[in-house]
């Protein structure tokens, strides 16, 4: 998550209170920023510029970190920061990646050599999954697993495994791909189901494997070698689910245009940091965590593996999110055992169900760190009566700077367990009791503790608060103002204005015969003329009926009918048919190059915001300090 060139990248890093000289390089507003982050930050940043030319300037890099500071503290002082989906969402975060922090487990070199095998070898299974609650009654659990055991019995005779999941798997997706879960490989599911899975001859149906969700019967249908992993970075337009051809249009119009951005030579990450619909990644310039190839969903793997060089852009591609394109930052060969042991150890320990997990191993580490007492007569003389208060004042436990009486175990108890507790469990509530004040406290340290979780959270705080405020101060009001960006390109000078172009329609047909008829029919200039004013829809015989208005080197169809060049391989050509008329150089419409007009909208909305923060809040630079790092940064 690092990647550079425009203020939004430097989210991740940008803030975070490092352990750095107190030597002043800028105020803003009231907030002091000291030599070595920014240093810090200009150096890692402009280190990841493949192109020199790209590169930036101690004072151009400067005015990225003011209007980056700027934004977020505009944020904070709108209560962007105290939003509740705000909150939650941080909180998500934060939960689940606190827990490597929180927990011991055990392993062994053999379960790493395994786990090592699952890795470099990726199944293709398919499951059926009836529900069964974690803690379902031995009535209810029983039920669910003579049902299973019947269906299993039905596939043992040769009944379709994909005709019985579509029937009855209460896996929603089971309605659609029959049970198919595609290919994956250790860590991407459950680890029962994981367990099972490999343990499988091709073709084996499981018995059943009860998980969280349920009972599964899983078929293996494929091993393979896993490939390396990759890198990339991307651009998406999302299309929400169910959306009608006109939005999907208007997305795929945008996508196109920023296309031609890239070609022409712009930033890829600059694009993604301002154009992406990616929460995640759009601070980072686009760049994802590097991934395998059961990680995405294959339309998106498949692009991303077959870019062969670093650097290389995909062609727009679908998948059921949106729109994509795609730039390939990096590609890693599958890891020796050595190499890959310490992150397979790590996430082991993410996981505890792969091992012996001992939370009082753990609780009794954190009792010896936080100096944890006990006041063992006070203990003894605790009941569970909610009557007896004698007590409730006296002091049952301490550790850190924290003291605990018998009356806040009492509180504890009621509050979860709502009801009169028997004398024979208050010991094992006690210790209940204590290991959650314990994980709770070194849970609410962790920022202080772990500098990489510090980093890390600041950089989900800061990355989402950012991506919100712009989302309502630029992007959401680019493109949903239709006033607004119709003045905009009313004065907008000079306008865009096309080369010489297309416009027509592809249409992908049935089979050849039935392409070739059509080729014949249009080559009449009224029907021809008929056919584009009266668009039919799609048939048994038309697959696709596409309009289409773009410039020479932007669609394989076009360019290979209409202009003659970049002869189309591997694929049948002879059932598509592309008809229309090339035009002139022209002006676009507003129609024709909305996403270039959204695009150059939210850029001169962003100017003017940022004018505006630094009327608000005051920018001041120690130009001294500004010139020393220069030459710091110059040997």
């Amino acid at each position: 998550m690092k990647k550079v060139v425009l203020a939004l990248l430097l989210v991740p890093l940008f803030g975070v209170s490092m352990a750095q000289k107190k030597t002043e390089l800028l105020r803003i507003g009231e907030e002091k920023v000291g030599v070595e982050e920014f240093k810090h930050l200009f150096k890692k940043n402009n280190s990841e510029v493949l192109a020199d030319s790209l590169r930036l300037s101690v004072e151009e890099y400067m005015d990225l970190f003011v209007a980056f500071k700027l934004k977020v503290m505009e944020a904070k002082s709108l209560g962007y920061d105290t939003i509740a989906a705000f909150k939650n969402e941080i909180q998500g975060y934060r939960k689940e990646m606190a827990q490597p922090y929180l927990t011991d487990v055990s392993y062994n070199d053999k379960l790493v050599e395994e786990l090592y095998r699952r890795v470099r070898n990726e199944v293709k299974a398919r499951h059926i999954l009836l529900r069964v609650k974690p803690k379902a009654s031995p009535a209810d659990t029983l039920k669910v697993y003579n049902r299973i055991i019947e269906i299993r019995n039905e596939l043992l005779k040769g009944a379709s495994f994909s005709e019985v999941a579509k029937k009855n798997s209460e896996d929603p997706s089971a309605k659609m791909n029959g049970g198919n879960l595609g290919y994956f490989k250790a860590f991407m599911m459950v680890t029962p189901f994981e367990d099972a899975a490999y343990s499988l001859q091709k073709d084996e149906i499981s018995m059943p494997v009860r998980t969280r969700f349920g009972y599964h019967l899983i078929q293996l249908q494929d091993m393979r070698p896993a490939l390396g992993d990759v890198k990339v970075a991307h651009v998406m337009k999302l299309v929400p689910r169910g959306a009608n051809d006109s939005v999907r249009n208007a997305k795929r119009n945008e996508m196109e245009d920023i296309m031609v951005r890239i070609k022409n030579g712009e930033p890829f990450s600059k694009l993604a940091a301002k154009y992406s619909d990616d929460k995640r990644s759009v601070v980072n310039g686009g760049e994802l965590p590097w991934f395998n190839r059961g990680r995405m969903v294959p339309a998106f793997a498949d692009a991303a593996y077959a870019l062969k060089e670093n650097d290389a852009i995909s062609p727009i591609i679908t998948t059921p999110y949106g729109f994509h394109i795609i730039k390939r930052l990096g590609y890693r060969s599958p890891k020796s055992i050595q190499e890959m042991k310490p992150e397979l150890i790590s996430k082991i320990k993410r996981d505890p169900m792969r091992s012996k997990h001992s939370k009082k191993q753990f609780v009794q580490k954190l009792k010896s760190k936080y100096n944890f007492h006990e006041n063992v007569e006070v203990l003894k003389s605790v009941t569970a009566t909610e009557k007896d208060t004698a007590i409730a004042s006296k002091e049952l436990l301490s550790y850190a700077d924290n003291h605990l009486s018998v009356g806040e175990f009492a509180r504890y108890i009621k509050k979860k367990y709502q009801r009169i507790i028997d004398a024979s469990e208050v010991e094992e509530l006690y210790e209940e009791f204590v290991q959650k004040q314990l994980i709770d406290y070194e849970d609410s340290q962790l920022e202080n503790l772990y500098p990489d979780f510090r980093l890390l959270m600041k950089e989900y705080h800061d990355g989402i608060l950012l991506f919100n405020i712009s989302q309502d101060k630029i992007w959401s009001k680019a493109s949903s103002d239709s006033v607004l960006l119709k003045a905009f390109y009313t004065e907008y000078k000079p306008k865009v204005k096309w080369k010489e172009h297309f416009k027509g329609v592809i249409i992908e047909c049935k089979n050849k015969e039935v392409a070739k008829s059509y080729r014949e029919r249009l080559k009449e200039e009224s029907a021809k003329k008929d056919f584009l004013t009266n668009l039919p829809s799609k048939s048994e015989d038309l697959l696709k009926v596409e309009p289409i208005i773009i410039e020479r080197g932007y669609n394989d169809w076009v360019d290979y009918y209409i202009w003659k060049v970049n002869p189309l391989k591997d694929i049948e050509i002879e059932r598509y048919v592309v008809v229309g008329d090339v035009l002139p150089s022209a002006v676009k419409t507003l129609d024709e190059a909305r996403g270039t007009y959204i695009l150059k909208l939210q850029e001169d909305l962003e100017q003017k915001w940022i004018s505006k923060l630094k009327k608000k809040y005051k920018v001041s630079i120690r130009k001294k300090a500004l010139r020393q790092l220069q030459k710091q940064l110059d040997k």
